[in-house]
C-alpha cells in the first residue's frame, strides 16, 4: 500500500505537467481552429444560410465545409444578418 502511494505521489507532478502541456496544446488548436474560419468559410456559410433561409424561412442547424459538419453553436457567430 505504501509503495502504491509513493508511486502515485511520484507521478502526480508529471500528471500536472502533462495536463498543462495538453491544455496549452488544446488552447493553441482552438485558436488555430477559429483562425481557420477564414473568409472563404464565412462566405460559403453565409451563402448557404441565406439560401436556406430563403427556402425554409429558418437557418440551418448544420453546415458542411471541407467534409466536416459544423453544428449551429460552432458557426452561428459567423452568420451575417443580411
Amino acid at each position: 500500500m505504501i509503495n502504491n502511494l509513493l508511486i502515485i505521489l511520484a507521478f502526480t507532478p508529471v500528471f500536472f505537467i502533462l495536463y498543462a502541456i495538453e491544455k496549452k496544446w488544446t488552447d493553441k488548436l482552438t485558436d488555430y481552429f477559429h483562425n481557420k474560419m477564414n473568409e472563404k468559410f464565412i462566405i460559403e456559410l453565409n451563402d448557404f444560410c441565406s439560401d436556406h433561409y430563403k427556402h425554409f424561412n429558418c437557418y440551418p442547424l448544420e453546415f458542411e465545409y471541407n467534409n466536416k459538419i459544423y453544428k449551429w453553436k460552432e458557426f452561428e457567430r459567423y452568420i451575417n444578418d443580411n
